[in-house]
């Protein structure tokens, strides 16, 4: 047998490996290689059964055997501490492409984590931002439905007597139905007008404030969507979303001058 083909036993921190000293020199200026072709060979440490003993973890071993073995980079560990140990590994026994593979793998893990820290940290402030918005829309929401709660309880009064004159008209139009008073009739009818009036007379003068209601009602609705959108929707999901719980958010951003 040539002395490349000898077979090694290596104890590596209390775990046998078996290999030649063929592969154990393949790379030159590697530290194994200079072990075992005998420069530092009569000098290694030895265990109980006389196999070279390396005073190294185990663990990251196969891959300094595959490295050698098969003269290319193998598939590494996919953690950031096993490739981190296994630089330090590939570093003690002078193994220089090894060393940088694991490094650059390494590195590339921390980058990918530092992004997504930058990208929560990105959102959790844009949530945040999102979160004051809306809370600020929603309060001056609040104040304006106080300023407008006279137009809307003349409103809301014009509409039932509405919705009575309605019905009024349905049941004269039955058969057997009994005669209205005229003078009620009139009294009911003057009603109506008197609150049809006084509805339109107060919309007219707080128009300024509906102005201010629509435009605010859209800053809400701007809000939501950047608050669903920092907590992971897309803009369109996010907008499908508001329209069906808030349609009225929607319709109010709708008519909105977008310049």
């Amino acid at each position: 047998m040539a002395a490349s083909d000898e077979l090694i036993v290596l104890n590596v921190g209390g775990r046998l490996f078996h290999t030649t000293r063929a592969t154990l020199t393949k790379h030159p200026d590697s530290m194994l290689a200079a072990m075992f072709r005998g420069d530092m060979q009569a000098t290694a440490l030895r265990d109980e059964q006389g196999h070279p003993f390396l005073d190294r973890d185990p663990a990251h071993f196969p891959f300094v055997l595959a490295y050698l073995r098969d003269g290319h980079i193998p598939p590494l560990p996919q953690g950031l501490l096993e490739l981190r140990q296994l630089q330090v590994e590939a570093e003690f026994f002078a193994m220089a492409e090894l060393a940088a593979a694991a490094a650059e793998a390494a590195a590339t893990i921390e980058a990918r984590r530092q992004a997504q820290q930058e990208l929560e940290q990105g959102r959790a402030a844009a949530l945040r931002a999102a979160e004051a918005a809306v809370a600020q829309a929603q309060q001056e929401l609040d104040a304006i439905a106080e300023v407008l709660a006279p137009l809307r309880a003349a409103q809301q009064e014009a509409e039932a007597l509405q919705e009575e004159m309605r019905r009024r008209a349905i049941a004269d139009g039955e058969d057997n139905a009994p005669e209205e008073d005229p003078a009620e009739a009139r009294r009911f009818i003057q009603q109506l007008e008197d609150a049809e009036l006084h509805a339109a007379r107060l919309k007219q003068q707080m128009r300024p404030q509906l102005a201010k209601e629509e435009s605010i009602t859209a800053q809400l609705h701007a809000a939501l969507l950047a608050r669903l959108c920092a907590l992971g929707a897309d803009l369109p999901a996010a907008e499908a979303q508001l329209r069906a719980t808030h349609p009225q958010l929607a319709q109010a951003a709708a008519r909105q001058p977008m310049f």
